[in-house]
């Protein structure tokens, strides 16, 4: 009993983890992964696969928060959970933590880059005012 609790627990964070990333790559494939395993599932996720694209730039405003925190759980699934996953999966994975780990560098220079250009300081007295 244990042991398919765990499997059924498992495939419930990957479902909806992958609800949102599959909505922008590798739709056609994932679709067809369900298909072969559980034929209600193909449905479910085709019908939910419009709704993604729907709000679209809605699910892109919480992107990278998402995947931070999906990304710090599937890093301590266990090794054999992970070999259930298609290496076309692991790969996206990968990428889009790559992808995340550039972003938050890029964040992290620009206020430095903004304070530097928009900091004028003018001489009034004994103290320095910024434009």
């Amino acid at each position: 009993y244990y042991y398919y609790y765990y499997y059924y627990y498992y495939y419930y964070y990957y479902y909806y983890y992958y609800y949102y990333y599959y909505c922008h790559y590798y739709y056609y494939y994932y679709c067809h992964y369900y298909y072969y395993y559980h034929y209600y599932y193909y449905y479910h996720y085709y019908y939910y696969y419009y709704y993604c694209h729907y709000y679209h730039q809605y699910h892109c405003h919480y992107y990278y928060y998402f995947i931070e925190k999906v990304s710090v759980w599937w890093s301590n699934l266990p090794a054999v959970a992970q070999k259930d996953v298609p290496d076309a999966v692991v790969a996206a994975i990968k990428q889009q933590q790559q992808e995340q780990e550039q972003q938050q560098q890029q964040q992290q220079q620009e206020p430095q880059q903004r304070q530097q250009q928009t900091t004028t300081p003018l001489n009034d007295g004994n103290f320095n005012a910024f434009t």
